[in-house]
């Protein structure tokens, strides 16, 4: 499960691919043979023949994810140390894995929901070690948000600047923390701004429960922006197809002066609301569209 375990530091990259291949089992014959395809997959070629104790942790990662993969193990553990490492080489190790679950069972454990989604026929969450659910992939990865909550807060704000009653409404305008994929999302507020500023726009973002912003609402500046009452200043957002994947999220907003861009206001996790619906795919934006086949140059 920790690739790479058992290098000898002193020992060169090239002497440590047989040391640890023989501890995973293999031959010298059977290391011979896939020595270069090793090397070349780590692709360590200028450095294969230094001592591991010079390697970065990302090079030894590389060097040992080269070697348990390209031995086509019955059984392959992977951790979340495929963090580790530049974008080409990670999407790399994620096409290696694609390859050898046709052919050797892989348990892969990771916080990476994405990849948990794309590579994994089942899935199991587990909680202070014990067993909190098993199933498919989108069920589980339903489950594992359910852990975290943020709290609301301010962020940032210059405290004259704050907001009342938020509320998110459905197409027929109820209140509601409920919403089917594509359906509108309306929101309300008032907004109260100190007199200091004259004009003011919003932004919103969507946040999913790992903390990310998976979506951003087109800001108001170039739209309308809210002069300034000096009292309450009611704000309706629109939004006609919400394309977020069934699950939970988090409305943010930003409030800023118009005027020099200066952020007044920045509400994290201000409101949490849920969109339900069949789990989509990996990605937390999805679209709807049209596809259309052609016969001949005729659609």
């Amino acid at each position: 499960i920790e690739l790479g375990a058992g290098f000898n530091p002193v020992l060169t990259g090239r002497e440590n691919v047989y040391v640890n291949g023989s501890v995973l089992g293999f031959s010298k014959d059977e290391i011979d043979r896939k020595l270069d395809e090793i090397i070349a997959f780590a692709e360590l070629n200028e450095f294969i023949d230094a001592p591991v104790q010079s390697y970065s942790s990302g090079m030894r990662v590389r060097l040992g994810f080269a070697i348990a993969a390209q031995m086509e193990p019955d059984i392959l553990i992977i951790d979340e140390v495929l963090a580790v490492g530049d974008m080409g080489f990670r999407s790399k190790c994620y096409a290696k894995l694609t390859e050898l679950i046709e052919k050797s069972a892989v348990i892969f454990v990771s916080h990476q929901m994405y990849f948990v989604n794309r590579l994994c026929s089942s899935a199991i969450l587990l909680k202070s070690g014990q067993k909190i659910c098993i199933g498919s992939p989108a069920k589980t990865i339903a489950e594992y948000n359910k852990l975290f909550s943020h709290e609301s807060k301010v962020v940032s704000g210059d405290q004259e600047t704050f907001v009342q009653n938020l509320i998110l409404l459905d197409q027929n305008k109820r209140v509601t923390d409920t919403f089917g994929w594509c359906d509108s999302l309306n929101a309300e507020l008032d907004l109260f701004v100190s007199r200091k500023y004259e004009e003011v726009a919003l932004s919103v973002t969507f946040m999913g429960m790992d903390g990310a912003t998976v979506a951003q609402c087109h800001s108001s500046f170039n739209e309308f922006t809210v002069h300034n009452t000096y009292t309450r200043n009611r704000v309706r957002l629109e939004i006609d197809r919400l394309n977020l994947n069934p699950g939970a999220y988090y409305f943010n907003l930003i409030v800023y002066d118009k005027t020099n861009n200066r952020q007044l206001l920045w509400l994290y996790a201000t409101k949490k609301f849920e969109v339900t619906g069949e789990f989509c795919g990996g990605a937390a934006l999805q679209y709807s569209g049209r596809w259309h086949v052609g016969d001949g140059g005729q659609q």
